[in-house]
């Protein structure tokens, strides 16, 4: 269980979680479990009480209607996806479910993806 915050970009925008429980983290290596023959992926689920979380729910929503916005005026057709964000009905916490692939292809070419990880205090800790 790790009690830190989570930093991530969404459309170029960094978002930062409050300290939080982390759950089911793959952050030193990725998960390959349903990877079927890929690289797998890096994945965190992160718990906050609904007041701690009602800041970032607001900024991910700001943020995916701006999005959605910007598919319709360029007269694309919207594909509809779940929100990174559930409440669990016994705790009432808000969860944050994240991921990132653990190998992307840039200009034709495998590229190895690793998740950057801080403690409590911000300071960087290497892995690997």
């Amino acid at each position: 269980m790790i009690k830190a915050p989570f930093k991530f970009q969404v459309r170029g925008e960094k978002v930062q979680t409050p300290k939080g429980i982390g759950q089911y983290c793959y952050l030193d290596a990725p998960n390959t479990k349903f990877a079927e023959g890929g690289a797998g992926d890096y994945t965190c689920t992160i718990l906050l009480t609904q007041e701690a979380a009602a800041p970032i729910i607001d900024q991910i929503d700001k943020l995916k209607a701006a999005a959605i916005a910007e598919v319709k005026a360029a007269g694309k057709k919207v594909k509809e996806v779940d929100d990174p964000y559930s409440i669990d009905e016994a705790t009432g916490l808000v969860k944050f479910r994240f991921k990132k692939p653990a190998e992307s292809v840039i200009n034709g070419a495998k590229v190895k993806q690793h998740v950057a990880v801080a403690d409590a205090k911000g300071n960087m800790i290497p892995i690997g």
